[in-house]
């Protein structure tokens, strides 16, 4: 018995020093604005523009392909993306975007692809993202946020356009 109890506290805590240090965001979006927000600890980090692919986080801005920071109430360009690279001080980020499967960052040159994951209302890298920079991070995130948003529309839109609506129009004497 000392030994079934020795092995079951030895795996709770290697499960705990296992564990992936990334931040969990989650986040919750509007129907009516289509915009989503994404907080930690009740904390709002960022507001997401579905309709618009604009992020707005409180150190930057991801608008119409450049990277805005925020000095002196204006804001200046400090880099540029697009689907496939991210430039910023004078590094570049890749994504892979497949057609089906999981968003993934890198540092260009490196081997390893971080991946994004999304759930039902939570956003986080799947492997550690310490290396990233939180613009970059927050580049993979909106383009998985993105793509989830983009499904729940259009399951929504289904919903609504499969809806029939029958009027019994036989008369009665």
């Amino acid at each position: 018995m000392k030994k079934f109890i020795l092995i079951i506290s030895l795996l709770a805590v290697t499960n705990i020093f296992a564990q992936n240090k990334n931040s969990v965001y989650n986040y919750d979006y509007n129907y009516a604005n289509k915009m989503a927000r994404l907080w930690i600890d009740f904390d709002i980090i960022a507001e997401y523009d579905f309709l618009e692919h604009k992020l707005f986080h409180k150190d930057f801005t991801l608008k119409d392909g450049y990277i805005f920071k925020t000095t002196n109430d204006s804001l200046v360009e400090i880099g540029f993306y697009n689907t496939e690279q991210f430039i910023a001080n004078r590094e570049i980020y890749e994504m892979k975007y497949p057609a089906a499967g999981r968003i993934a960052i890198r540092k260009k040159g490196d081997k390893t692809w971080i991946r994004v994951n999304t759930k039902q209302t939570t956003v986080a890298f799947i492997e550690s993202a310490d290396n990233i920079p939180e613009m970059v991070q927050f580049w993979a995130i909106t383009t998985a946020l993105q793509r989830e948003l983009f499904h729940r529309e259009r399951r929504l839109y289904q919903k609504a356009t499969s809806t029939n609506i029958t009027v019994n129009t036989a008369t009665s004497l």
